[in-house]
């Protein structure tokens, strides 16, 4: 799962940088994601301890995202990709390149941190 939230923070780049922007949004949730299940495997915790479910959920990952790198604040961070996630996947309306832009080097400090 390491390699993978690495690579869709590298994809989230690239797409960014060609303008597309809601594709770019959808991979840098996943690359949070994934990095948050990352964390949790490798800490020996399986889906049904942090929750009823016997795989991994989006709501699981938020409900203990603070706890990859011990800050509430990555609930927020967490929240926010999400949100913008299901407008670049499922809305109408596009997501803003500067929203993505903002998101992006905190995306990757989590990567990068809790990955490393």
């Amino acid at each position: 799962m390491d390699q993978k939230a690495r690579e869709n923070v590298d994809a989230a780049r690239m797409l960014l940088d060609a303008s597309l922007i809601d594709s770019a949004m959808s991979r840098l949730y996943y690359a949070l994601f994934q990095a948050c299940i990352y964390v949790f495997i490798r800490r020996g915790l399986r889906p049904a301890e942090l929750g009823p479910y016997a795989d991994w959920k989006h709501s699981t990952a938020k409900n203990h995202v603070y706890r990859a790198r011990g800050r509430h604040a990555d609930t927020a961070l967490f929240v926010e990709a999400y949100s913008l996630r299901l407008q670049a996947d499922y809305r109408v309306q596009l997501v803003r390149s500067r929203d993505v832009a903002k998101l992006l080097p905190r995306v990757e400090d989590f990567v990068d941190e809790v990955c490393a």
